[in-house]
């Protein structure tokens, strides 16, 4: 005679705790398949992933609160890993230090990317943009390149973020000396900032001036 098996019971915290992980995977494959976010995505989908992370961040807050003395170490392991989530994929890539490993992070294939454009091996549409074979998208948000106009060099725009409300930034690749011309990439460069030579965090405002 067949038995049938008890369920499985996930007790607390251990359910907060798979939460908390699962909210850590999610955020980390977010940050690791793209430099930034598509429309779609950070309009609609990111929001509602926010929101589940916020309300499992505030759950395991008042866990920890209302069991601290029965539970101790293993109450405060969700909100532990919250904000330690938190702090990897919010809080340290806005950092100087954050910015700066993730730039000598990306460098190589940067570069790998410009020598393929340099060498005719990527072509850029009538607009200037070039979209990057599948293995190089993550470099940049919305899988392409834009190329500038600078009559010194070759200059190569990593998107970084797209879709803002009057613009975009991105990282700069220029063979030319110094800073980029005030008006390139269909808008007016607004303070660039120099990373290394050759590379300029940059902001392009779709507004130019009068």
């Amino acid at each position: 005679m067949e038995q049938d098996l008890p369920p499985i019971r996930i007790s607390w915290p251990w359910q907060l705790i798979l939460a908390s992980l699962t909210f850590g995977v999610i955020f980390g494959r977010i940050s690791a398949s793209d430099f930034s976010l598509h429309f779609l995505f950070a309009y609609y989908i990111y929001p509602i992933i926010f929101l589940g992370y916020f309300v499992v961040t505030l759950w395991s807050g008042w866990h920890l609160l209302s069991r601290f003395w029965c539970e101790r170490w293993v109450a405060a392991a969700p909100l532990l890993l919250n904000l330690i989530t938190f702090f990897l994929f919010f809080v340290f890539p806005g950092t100087a230090t954050g910015q700066r490993l993730q730039f000598e992070y990306y460098k190589e294939k940067r570069l790998e990317v410009v020598r393929m454009i340099e060498q005719g091996q990527l072509q850029p549409d009538a607009r200037g943009d070039v979209l990057l074979p599948e293995k190089y998208r993550y470099l940049t948000a919305g899988d392409e390149v834009m190329l500038g106009n600078a009559e010194d060099g070759i200059e190569v725009l990593f998107h970084s973020a797209l879709y803002l409300r009057d613009g975009y930034t991105g990282l700069l690749y220029r063979v030319g000396d110094g800073p980029p011309p005030s008006h390139d990439f269909g808008g007016r460069i607004i303070a660039p900032r120099p990373v290394a030579p050759h590379w300029w965090d940059i902001d392009v405002s779709d507004e130019y001036d009068d």
